[in-house]
């Protein structure tokens, strides 16, 4: 009987003139039987602190110590690993890395549990729970992560964070006017906007170029605020208005005379929905009848858009 697969055959040494017994090769046709076997037929173990491989199979469980590197593995059941590196990985069963699993491309049918993951794709039906996730472009059924966690892309049908997720903040900036603005009777004026008290994103405006529009740069729902202070008018109306790019009203708000300084100032808000990028707002002042009046240079005329 072979002694593969379950321990290891010594040969004992062979020495020049010794005769040439029929067990001396019967014996070492029987490992190289039995090896040929395991290996051919899929029962021969695998037990390495450290393997490369081009393709793996695996029916039944699996526990790698050290570590499993393979261009295309596929394992029906668990996997056990401290450290994986995988160019693709298919698991129908439950998994548990402790260290990590590095993968550009893993489908995972049962549950995925790691203390430390890097994926630049996974894809997980069951149950997870992860230590720290980090992928280009991950969709998980369901997901537990209790440590950080960097992810590019994230779809999850049930997750909890253990923390808060941080969000970036929405595009959004804010403008005041640098001089007084003279306004001409019966004249619609847009406002250009020299000074920008912030913006999160600045590519929404620019003072050296259209500094009268605001453009949002994707599309979404947003809000305008508009306010604008005016000096005293005896007779006529003032006007403040929010357009979008094809000159349709956002928002307007109209007053008659003003004769003392109590309420010389007009606030307006709307909101616009851009479904492609490229519009833009603008805000435009119309006085009609006063032989004069103008925006004086204050803080307190400024115009607000940000992303809901």
């Amino acid at each position: 009987m072979p002694s593969y697969p379950d321990s290891v055959k010594t040969f004992t040494s062979k020495t020049s003139g010794q005769n040439i017994d029929p067990a001396h090769v019967n014996d070492l046709q029987d490992e190289v039987n039995a090896i040929e076997a395991g290996l051919l037929n899929g029962t021969a173990r695998l037990n390495s602190s450290g393997s490369t491989l081009a393709r793996l199979q695996v029916t039944g469980g699996s526990t790698f110590a050290g570590g499993l590197q393979s261009s295309n593995s596929t394992i029906t059941g668990g996997l056990n690993s401290s450290n994986s590196t995988l160019a693709n990985l298919s698991v129908t069963g439950g998994s548990t890395f402790a260290s990590g699993l590095q993968s550009s491309n893993s489908t995972i049918s049962g549950g995925l549990n790691s203390s430390n993951s890097t994926l630049a794709n996974l894809s997980v039906t069951g149950g997870s729970t992860l230590g720290t996730l980090q992928g280009g472009a991950s969709t998980v059924t369901s997901l537990s992560v209790s440590g950080g966690s960097t992810v590019t892309t994230l779809q999850a049908a049930g997750s909890t964070f253990s923390v808060r997720p941080v969000e970036p903040p929405p595009d959004a900036v804010r403008l005041t006017i640098s001089s007084s603005l003279a306004l001409a009777s019966g004249v619609s004026t847009a406002i250009n906007w020299l000074t920008q008290e912030y913006a999160i994103n600045s590519s929404m405006h620019s003072t050296a170029t259209t500094s009268s529009r605001v453009t949002p740069q994707s599309t979404g729902v947003y809000v305008a605020t508009l306010q604008v202070g005016f000096t005293i008018n005896s007779s006529g109306y003032r006007q403040v208005e929010i357009r979008d790019s094809s000159g349709v009203a956002v928002a307007v708000v109209r007053q008659m005379t003003v004769t003392t300084a109590d309420n010389t100032y007009l606030q307006t808000v709307g909101t616009k929905r851009f479904d492609v990028t490229g519009g833009f707002l603008t805000a435009v002042l119309t006085q009609g009848n006063a032989s004069t009046l103008s925006v004086p240079n204050d803080v307190n005329t400024w115009f607000e858009v940000r992303k809901l």
